[in-house]
């Protein structure tokens, strides 16, 4: 019996084919616009979930802070005093800080007396005096005890020649 040589079938079929139009490109074309769209449509969904909208978020959630606390930044910075966040407080359209805040971070001048429920400012040629619940010359109070705690207002605090600037971000009086 003698041996055929089918080698020569099978680039004739190959070439047969690619005459008919039998060729891999259209494969290739197909499939590369089918994963063209997918990266579309992709693309699409990312820019649509992480685009700026003009909706405002709520400032509340956002800073974690709920009723009339006040979340503190210094040098564009959460304050925390240790693992615990630093509050202050929002009275009558006037942000008050935490007197160990105010001592430790803005101004060392201030002073709480526990035995006479004061607050003094100690200037180089006077000694200020604050009673708790006293209105100062703006017609707000100048500090107040919650508890054990004392909270000095911010306008206050800006008036003692500490030498810095605030910003509220949020409030609507």
């Amino acid at each position: 019996m003698e041996k055929r040589d089918y080698s020569d079938l099978r680039t004739r079929g190959r070439k047969r084919a690619r005459r008919e139009g039998w060729s891999i490109l259209p494969f290739f074309l197909i499939l590369f616009a089918f994963l063209l769209a997918i990266a579309g449509f992709g693309a699409y969904y990312y820019v649509k979930k992480y685009m700026p909208t003009k909706e405002r978020a709520d400032l509340n959630s956002y800073f974690s802070v709920s009723g009339d606390n006040v979340e503190i930044y210094l040098n564009h910075e959460k304050v925390k005093d240790g693992e615990q966040l630093t509050l202050g407080r929002m009275r009558d359209g006037e942000v008050y800080l935490p007197y160990g805040f105010v001592v430790k971070n803005l101004n060392i001048r201030f002073y709480y007396d526990d035995t006479e429920k004061n607050l003094r400012y100690a200037l180089p040629d006077k000694l200020l005096l604050f009673t708790d619940g006293e209105k100062g010359e703006d017609g707000k109070v100048d500090f107040f005890t919650e508890g054990k705690s004392i909270f000095i207002s911010l306008s206050l605090i800006e008036k003692a020649y500490c030498g810095f600037k605030s910003q509220l971000y949020g409030y609507r009086a």
